[in-house]
């Protein structure tokens, strides 16, 4: 698991935006379940809660410089949730 900040491409960033856009109307115009919340939760609850970990431990560019994420209660309580912690 990576901690700190992620590394930064502006030519990615710029690329993805309009790539990610396409597939998603593509993607809703077939299952319109897709991009519904909390449906990744129900289909991969394991991505789910390591992508929810890793969202709060690392970060990108100025918002990573927040006051008060939280990170180690967050960490807490998702190894609460998962049952490692009793």
């Amino acid at each position: 698991m990576k901690l700190g900040m992620r590394k930064v491409t502006l030519s990615k960033s710029i690329g993805m935006g309009f790539q990610g856009q396409m597939t998603r109307g593509f993607w809703r115009s077939i299952d319109k379940s897709y991009g519904k919340k909390y449906l990744g939760t129900i289909k991969h609850p394991k991505k789910s809660v390591y992508n929810s970990i890793y969202n709060q431990t690392t970060f990108g560019g100025i918002s990573g410089f927040r006051k008060g994420d939280g990170t180690i209660g967050f960490i807490i309580r998702c190894l609460y949730k998962i049952g490692i912690l009793k």
